[in-house]
Parts: structure tokens; C-alpha cells; sequence
């Protein structure tokens, strides 16, 4: 997942400073029209294997819900790879992606009462001053935004399950609280005499 991530991010920073300036003005699937097709496509390719991974591991962890999102993420970002650029079909496709992942995470944020929720709903209009500079720059940098999104929402769930599968008989499982109790009468003045207290495990 974050190897991938890692191409993602490395191969559109490579499009942006490297190709053109053309490249820099499109939106993400407009890549897929010109000269460096190849560029966009595997672009797209590395964001199905992405949004792939994500609904194997929330089926696996019988995350029924979270797995039902991203499936129908998934299945949007492939009308998008599928339809032509200025088709209707490819316009509502790609719109209804972004607004289910930034929904949902919006979602997610709420019922954890995080307080990065009102970080979460202004970061669209902090990306405003890129529409400046086009259309293509904004929807990438909400692109940006929405996969490091993912990538945390991944290390979270990675390292939950990591713990959950830890083996009984391991030392985190068999960790326990050390509680010391204080003891009243001549037993506990003696052991103070003595420097030591008692405890129970």
C-alpha cells in the first residue's frame, strides 16, 4: 500500500516539473489523451491496485461496511479509467469518488469526535487558490490529499490487527498491572521499618 502510494505521488511529481506544463493545467484522467498516455494510465493502474487492496483487507477483517465504500469506490474510479475525459458518464463518475471518500472520512472523523474533522471539511477550500492555476491542479491536490487519507486510515487498521493477532502466550499478552496495596496495623509499621512495602501481581 504505501510503496504504492510512493510510485503514485513520485510518478505525478515526475509528470508536473518534468513533462510540462500542459500535464501540470489537466485534470488526472486527461493524461490518458495526449503524448504521455502511458503516463495516465499508469497513474490509474496504481490507484485500482490501491483502492484493491484497501477492499481485500477490510474483507478480511470483516469490516462489511468500510469494504462496501471502498468496492463502490473502486467501481467508480473504473467507469472513470473506462469513459472518455468529456464524457457525462466520466464527469458524475469522478465527482461521486471524491465526494464518497472525502464523505466518508468526514464520517469517520465524526464518530470519533476528532477534532481534525474541521481540518478535514476546510481542506477543499484551503486547495481554492490552485483553481487559479486551473482545474486539473485542484481535483490533483484533492487527489493528494484524499490517498494520504488512505494511507493513514491503512496504518491504523495494519497495526490494530497486528495487535489483535498477537499469540496468548506472548509477552505483551501476558503483561499485567503491578498494584501495590497499602496495609494498616503492626505488619505494615514493621515493613516500613524494614524499607519494604507489599505487593500483589
Amino acid at each position: 500500500m504505501k510503496l504504492l502510494s510512493l510510485v503514485f505521488l513520485t510518478l505525478l511529481a515526475w509528470s508536473q516539473m518534468v513533462v510540462g506544463d500542459h500535464l501540470t493545467d489537466m485534470p488526472l484522467s486527461m493524461f490518458r489523451d495526449g503524448e504521455f498516455r502511458i503516463v495516465g494510465y499508469a497513474l490509474f493502474a496504481l490507484l485500482l491496485a490501491i483502492g484493491a487492496i484497501m477492499v481485500a483487507a477490510l474483507r478480511r477483517a470483516n469490516r462489511a461496511a468500510d469494504a462496501a465504500v471502498f468496492a463502490f469506490v473502486l467501481a467508480l474510479l473504473m467507469v472513470v479509467v473506462a469513459t472518455p475525459s468529456l464524457n457525462a458518464w466520466h464527469e458524475a463518475g469522478a465527482a461521486l469518488l471524491l465526494l464518497t471518500l472525502f464523505g466518508y472520512y468526514a464520517g469517520r472523523l465524526v464518530l470519533a469526535r476528532s477534532s481534525l474533522l474541521y481540518f478535514h471539511l476546510v481542506m477543499p477550500l484551503a486547495l481554492t487558490p490552485l483553481v487559479g492555476l486551473g482545474y486539473g491542479p485542484w481535483q490533483k491536490g484533492i487527489i493528494v490529499y484524499l490517498l494520504l487519507l488512505i494511507n493513514i486510515h491503512w496504518h491504523l487498521f495494519e497495526r490494530n490487527a497486528s495487535q489483535s493477532r498477537l499469540p496468548a502466550g506472548s509477552a505483551a499478552a501476558q503483561r499485567r498491572r503491578v498494584v501495590y496495596v497499602v496495609e494498616a496495623g503492626q505488619a505494615w509499621r514493621r515493613r516500613r521499618r524494614l524499607g519494604s512495602t507489599s505487593c500483589v501481581n
